[in-house]
């Protein structure tokens, strides 16, 4: 009896840690940014490793409301820590239009990398 509550609750957990993973929540959107920066992958990072971040478009200062920078940038999920860091600091120089986006609006970004 013990071993079977044993395997039932590895598969509860295994189920559970199966729920995280890089993709965009169902409605999320990452948009059409007009400069999409890449990020920059120096190492120690395998093929398939992903990054999930969320992020909020604002106003950039001196563009008379007509650019949008990104706000409040964080990593949702990451199965390697130096590849969220790259990816978080790529998408912190990205800009958007406001003729096709919204300020105040919240975005996600996936990125899966793969070796080439």
């Amino acid at each position: 009896m013990k071993i079977y509550f044993c395997f039932i609750l590895l598969f509860i957990c295994f189920s559970a840690y199966a729920k995280d993973s890089c993709d965009l929540p169902e409605g999320a959107t990452e948009g059409k940014p007009i400069i999409k920066v890449s990020p920059m992958i120096k190492g120690g990072v395998n093929d398939g490793d992903c990054a999930l971040v969320s992020f909020t478009l604002v106003e950039k200062s001196g563009s008379d409301g007509r650019g949008l920078v990104l706000k409040s940038i964080k990593v949702v999920f990451a199965s390697n820590k130096q590849l969220a860091e790259a990816v978080e600091k790529a998408v912190s120089k990205w800009l958007y239009l406001s003729n096709s986006h919204q300020s105040g609006e919240n975005m996600h970004y996936s990125y899966v990398y793969r070796s080439e």
